[in-house]
C-alpha cells in the first residue's frame, strides 16, 4: 500500500483494526499532512510500515499516534523522515520489530501506557527534536541512542511532565538497555542521573511530612548521601574524583597538622621553619590516611583523635575507589 503524493490537510488519517501480513505500507516524501495520523488496533505479522515523510514546509503541530497496536516482525522506519512539528506517540503497543526512528527532525518522542519493547529502538534525530518521554515503556530488548549526539539527558528532562520518580526510572531504562548493548560509559552516566532524581524524590517526600523532625532527617540524609556518594565518587562510577577526594583529605589534614595551634606530636620538630613543618605533617597525613603508621611521629593529647577521624576516611575512600575501580576493569 502506497502513498505517494498526498495531502491531508483539513481531516486526520484513520488506520483502525487492520491486520497486515507479509506487506508494505509506505509514505513517501512527497506525502503531506497538516492534521493527526493514527494507526489503531493494528495487527503487523512481519510487515514493514516505511515512513519517509518530509513535512518541514507545514509549521502545524500534529500527531502520529499508536495506539494498542501489535508488531510483531517486519520493520517501522521513520528513516530520514522530517516531522517537523509532529508528536511521535506509541500508547499499549507491543513493540516485537525493529523501530527505526531516525529523524531529520521531529518535535517529540513518547511512549505511554505500557508499551512493549522486544526488540530493538534505534532513535536518531542529532538534536533536531525537543524531548523524549520513555515513562510507559517496558523493555525488555534494546534501545538505541547515542547519549552525547542526541543529549539524552535534556531530552528526557524536557518531556517530562511528572514527578522526580518518574525522572529517574526512565533514566533507569537506559542504564539497564546501555549495559545489554556494552556501552559502558552512557550506562555510568544515566546510573548517576537515576540515583540524584531518586533522591531528589526521597527528599521530597520527607518535605511533605507535617513533623519537622521527619524533614530535618530527610535533610540530614538528603545532603549526607549528596555529599559521600554523589560529589565525591558519583556514585562508584568515577574513581578518579574519588582519587582526587583521597589527596584532598591528605592535604587538607595536612594543613591542619601543620599550622593548628593545638596540635601536638612527639618526634618531630616543632619550631622548624614552616616548610619542613609543612612537608612532615602531609608526611603523617599520608601514612595515617593509608593506615601505614611508620610510628616515627605519634600524636599527643586531641591530636590523637582527629588522626582516627582522618584513619577512618582513608579507610572508607580506599574502600569506595577499589570498588569503583575495580568495577570499570572488570566490565
Amino acid at each position: 500500500m502506497f502513498f505517494n503524493s498526498n495531502k491531508f490537510i483539513v481531516s486526520p488519517l484513520f488506520f483502525y483494526e487492520s491486520k497486515f501480513t507479509n506487506s508494505l505500507l509506505c509514505l513517501s516524501s512527497d506525502f503531506k499532512y497538516n492534521n493527526d495520523i493514527h494507526f489503531q488496533s493494528i495487527y503487523c505479522n512481519n510487515s514493514n510500515f516505511d515512513f519517509c515523510i518530509d513535512n518541514s514546509s507545514i509549521n502545524n503541530v500534529s500527531v502520529i499516534e499508536f495506539e494498542k497496536n501489535n508488531f510483531e516482525g517486519g520493520n517501522l522506519s521513520f528513516k530520514y523522515s522530517n516531522l517537523e512539528g509532529s508528536i511521535l506517540i506509541f500508547k499499549d503497543c507491543i513493540l516485537n520489530t525493529f523501530l527505526n526512528i531516525s529523524l531529520k527532525g521531529c518535535k517529540g518522542i513518547r511512549f505511554d501506557s505500557e508499551v512493549v519493547n522486544n526488540g530493538i529502538i534505534n532513535i536518531n534525530a542529532k538534536n533536531k527534536f525537543d524531548f523524549l518521554s520513555i515513562e510507559g515503556l517496558l523493555n525488555i530488548g534494546t534501545i538505541e541512542i547515542d547519549w552525547v549526539k542526541n543529549n539524552v539527558k535534556d531530552l528526557i528532562i524536557r518531556g517530562q511532565c511528572g514527578s522526580y520518580l518518574d525522572l529517574a526510572k526512565q533514566f533507569l531504562i537506559l542504564k539497564e538497555s546501555y549495559n545489554k548493548l556494552g556501552y559502558y560509559d552512557y550506562e555510568d552516566e544515566a546510573y548517576i542521573l537515576f540515583k540524584r532524581y531518586q533522591m531528589k524524590n526521597d527528599l521530597k517526600e520527607f518535605l511533605e511530612y507535617n513533623n519537622i523532625f521527619k524533614k530535618i532527617w530527610g535533610l540530614t540524609k538528603y545532603l549526607n548521601k549528596k555529599i559521600v556518594f554523589d560529589y565525591i565518587g558519583e556514585f562508584g562510577m568515577n574513581p578518579i574524583r574519588i582519587g582526587g577526594s583521597m589527596f584532598l583529605v591528605i592535604l587538607l589534614f595536612g594543613i591542619i597538622y601543620a599550622f593548628c595551634p593545638y596540635i601536638e606530636f612527639a618526634g618531630t620538630n616543632m619550631h622548624a621553619d614552616i616548610l619542613s613543618k609543612l612537608y612532615e605533617s602531609l608526611y603523617f597525613s599520608g601514612i595515617t590516611f593509608l593506615t601505614i603508621g611508620y610510628g616515627d611521629i605519634q600524636p599527643i593529647g586531641l591530636t590523637r583523635i582527629l588522626t582516627i577521624i582522618e584513619g577512618f576516611l582513608g579507610l572508607f575512600l580506599m574502600s569506595y575507589f577499589v570498588v569503583a575501580f575495580s568495577r570499570k576493569v572488570i566490565r
